[in-house]
């Protein structure tokens, strides 16, 4: 599979409508646009309107007190899944079945325990692999919902080409990073709009981030450099883009006996992450990281 990358990170015009399938199209931003692919944000006037979807004949209603938005500059919490235990066991089951290797054209991985010397496995699918009734849910509704409450994030295209699934063990955790894309500069890097969506399913954990801001003379992303800490419960959706599109997290620790709704992990315990962004699909990024430090 060829490893060239279509870089995209356009603006979206009033006019347009953002996809969640990642179009072909696309070229590559001159890096001395910086200043212009950022701009000041205001706190949000939440203007925005109910919306309510149906999973299995039953309705879900995104609440207004459900959905938190972290920085006006592109972060968002959505809590409306927390109390949806039926969705979560789907995306649970749907989930290790796919690390497993049990859905069709999907390479497992080898599973940690408490006795392995890693704490952590997780693989890549392709975007239109992963499974169309879920992405409909967390990147159509949940980032309509997302986009009505943060304006920021209506500038910028959708661009989902990657869908990871990742296993924590109650010991797992993950260092500092940044969701890079591979095959671009550090000056590239910069420019990456599109945002990332991350649902949390399992025992709580703390993710930790690092607010980005612009340069005030010279219009400049500038990473974070101090510490917030987050606590994820079962069935939040984190989405994150525009200005922190690039910024620096990790999971510090998860939070054993707080599943909730007693959600059946076949065996296991621990916490499970979707996430779906932008990216390069190589089907070698698969296995069972060894690197828990931060």
């Amino acid at each position: 599979m060829s490893k060239n990358f279509n870089f995209r990170s356009e603006k979206v015009s009033s006019s347009s409508t953002a996809s969640t399938s990642g179009s072909s199209s696309g070229n590559k931003k001159d890096v001395t646009k910086t200043s212009s692919m950022f701009k000041s944000t205001k706190p949000t006037e939440n203007n925005s309107t109910t919306t309510t979807i149906t999973y299995k004949d039953m309705p879900i209603t995104f609440k207004k007190e459900d959905v938190e938005v972290i920085s006006n500059s592109g972060i968002v919490l959505i809590k409306t899944f927390r109390n949806h235990p039926n969705l979560q066991q789907d995306l649970i089951n749907y989930c290790l079945s796919a690390l497993r290797g049990n859905e069709e054209g999907i390479t497992g991985t080898e599973f940690p325990t408490d006795e392995t010397t890693f704490q952590k496995c997780f693989l890549d699918i392709p975007f239109e692999q992963f499974n169309s009734k879920f992405a409909d849910i967390i990147c159509g509704a949940a980032m309509k919902v997302a986009k009505e409450h943060c304006k920021i994030l209506q500038d910028y295209q959708d661009d989902f080409r990657i869908a990871q699934l990742c296993y924590y063990t109650n010991k797992g955790k993950l260092g500092w990073h940044r969701d890079r894309i591979s095959g671009l500069t550090p000056e590239e890097q910069h420019l990456i709009v599109s945002p990332v969506v991350s649902m949390s399913l399992g025992n709580d954990s703390i993710f930790s981030y690092k607010l980005n801001t612009i340069n005030e003379t010279t219009g400049k992303l500038e990473y974070g450099t101090e510490a917030i800490d987050l606590q994820l419960k079962s069935g939040d959706i984190l989405i994150f883009g525009a200005t922190q599109r690039m910024f620096y997290h990790c999971v510090k620790r998860i939070i054993p006996s707080t599943n909730h709704h007693k959600l059946d992990m076949d065996g296991l315990s621990g916490r499970i992450n979707i996430t779906l962004r932008e990216g390069t699909y190589y089907p070698e990024n698969i296995g069972a990281p060894t690197a828990n430090l931060f």
